[in-house]
């Protein structure tokens, strides 16, 4: 009666969420939740799966740095349930991408912005792609000009590494691939005298404790982060009692 969760970053706010939503559904039905954090790191996350597998009756793997041979491989081994990552055959929960961009594209044309910035996540964050994807259709319909500016890390720092290039690129608005980088970048743009958002606008994504906490608060898509964590754990629940999931 225990399930693992494999977090990428236990100190970054949006996995809080995830992991009470998780602990609250596995609780609900007597199991244990062991959580293990892998640092952004795919090695990390292999060897956690590796070691996990052995204990647990299942594996929820959260924003997963993997391949998708290596999670496919995985899911033969243990029910596993992936959230915000989608690899063909295996059960996903995945937040609404089309609908949250489509909506702050809007927001953000209404305020008459015609060329934006998307700071990117890691390499290997396979949401990080796809929020890139979402956002490049969503601009082209709205004509809006949209260009993409590397980062990497999807923390504060990395949100302030960002900022010369987003000042450089000239766009009216940038889009952080997180919370985190979104309040790096505004932290770093304010210390260089640039005022937002009468000069730039500053959109993050997640909705995170503390992302309130700004001068300006800081304007974010939501992602429903606890219902994601329970919802993952719901399935391999259901599908450990050979039942399918709703």
């Amino acid at each position: 009666n225990t399930i693992g969760l494999i977090v990428a970053d236990i100190t970054n706010p949006v996995f809080f969420d995830v992991m009470r939503g998780a602990e609250r559904a596995a609780s609900a039905r007597d199991y244990t939740l062991v959580v293990v954090e892998s640092v952004e790191s795919a090695e990390n996350e292999r060897r956690a799966a590796g070691r996990l597998l052995r204990g647990v009756d299942g594996l929820v793997l959260a924003m997963s740095r993997l391949s998708d041979e290596e999670i496919v491989a995985l899911a033969d081994e243990k029910p596993l349930v992936l959230i915000n990552r989608q690899v063909e055959t295996v059960p996903d929960v995945v937040a609404d991408v089309d609908r949250g961009i489509a909506e702050m594209v809007r927001h953000l044309a209404s305020l008459g912005h015609r060329t934006v910035s998307f700071v990117s996540g890691p390499d290997l964050s396979w949401m990080s792609q796809r929020r890139w994807r979402s956002l490049q259709e969503r601009c082209a319909w709205s004509n809006i000009a949209v260009t993409r500016i590397p980062a990497g890390s999807p923390t504060v720092e990395g949100g302030r590494h960002a900022a010369v290039a987003v000042r450089d690129s000239g766009a009216t608005a940038v889009i952080a691939y997180n919370d985190l980088m979104a309040i790096g970048l505004m932290q770093e743009l304010i210390m260089a005298g640039i005022s937002i958002p009468s000069d730039i606008s500053v959109v993050g994504f997640d909705n995170i404790f503390g992302s309130d906490f700004t001068t300006p608060p800081l304007t974010t898509v939501q992602s429903p982060l606890n219902e994601i964590g329970a919802l993952a754990v719901e399935s391999i629940i259901a599908e450990l009692d050979g039942a399918i999931p709703a």
